[in-house]
Order: structure tokens, then C-alpha cells, then sequence
């Protein structure tokens, strides 16, 4: 009996995905995020850096592929350079985008006032929005409340 129940612990440890506690994860989000908009009170630098840490935050959740728009651009531009010089048709196609990410960040009194906006870019329907305010300094927007709004966009969004 012992052989027998050392066979099947030798058996399952060695078969592929028996035995093993693999996490099974979902397939990344291939998102846009656009530039912020700075409204009252944060001018356009602001509003950048915020879009910036943003975009990090949303990559740590590691549920989100962030795609950076200037490179699209960038790429496209060098893409059409390049088909040009052969004489062909560029491919637009740089990855399978599904969500753009828009927003805005504005000071109401002392408090920064977030506007995040979620579209389907197949469809062009709104899937989330959220408006939501921050009472503190900007590091700490950075630090605590970015985190904060990332995860609760991966969470409105649901299992994918």
C-alpha cells in the first residue's frame, strides 16, 4: 500500500499541471491611455505627470498592457516611412487595442478632483467613469491615491 500511494504522490508531482500551483492568469488588457486634461487649478505638466504615474500603476496591477501613444504615432509614421520607400501599404496594426483610457485632474478648494473615463474603442461605449476627489498633497496622489484608482478601474472592469 505504501508503494502504491508513493507511486501516485511521484506520479501527480511529475505530470504536467498536476501536483503544481501554477496560477492561471487572465489575459492583459491592451489599453490607451490618453493624455490627461489639466482643468482648474493643475496646468498641462501636471496633468502629465499625474497621467504618467498613472499609466505605472496601471501596469503594476499586471492585468493591463499600457500602449503609449506618442510611440504609436511614432511607429505608424515609421511604418508609412518605410512602405513608402518599398512601395507598399503600411499595416496600422501595432497590437489588439480594446479600451482607451481618458481623464481629466482639477483642484476644487484643496482637493484634487480625478475624472476617468473608460471606452470600449470596437463599440465606442462608455464602459466606467468615475469622478472622484482627494484631499491631500500631490506626492500623495502619487503615492496612495493612484494605486487606489487603478484598482478600482481593474475591478469595474471584471474578470476578462
Amino acid at each position: 500500500m505504501r508503494l502504491a500511494t508513493a507511486f501516485l504522490i511521484v506520479l501527480f508531482t511529475f505530470l504536467p499541471g498536476c501536483g503544481s500551483s501554477k496560477k492561471v492568469t487572465a489575459p492583459k488588457i491592451a489599453v490607451m491611455l490618453m493624455d490627461f486634461e489639466g482643468r482648474a487649478g493643475i496646468d498641462a505638466g501636471t496633468a502629465q505627470i499625474i497621467r504618467d504615474a498613472f499609466a505605472a500603476e496601471l501596469q503594476k496591477t499586471g492585468r493591463f498592457s499600457v500602449i503609449d501613444r506618442q510611440a504609436t504615432a511614432a511607429i505608424m509614421e515609421e511604418q508609412e516611412f518605410q512602405a513608402a520607400q518599398k512601395g507598399q501599404v503600411a499595416s496600422a496594426k501595432l497590437h489588439s487595442l480594446k479600451k482607451m483610457i481618458s481623464g481629466s485632474v482639477g483642484k476644487l478648494g484643496e482637493d484634487y478632483v480625478f475624472n476617468i473615463k473608460v471606452t470600449d474603442v470596437e463599440s465606442a461605449s462608455v464602459d466606467f467613469a468615475i469622478a472622484k476627489m482627494y484631499n491631500g498633497d500631490l506626492e500623495d496622489v502619487i503615492e496612495d491615491f493612484l494605486p487606489e484608482l487603478a484598482n478600482e478601474l481593474l475591478r469595474s472592469l471584471g474578470p476578462h
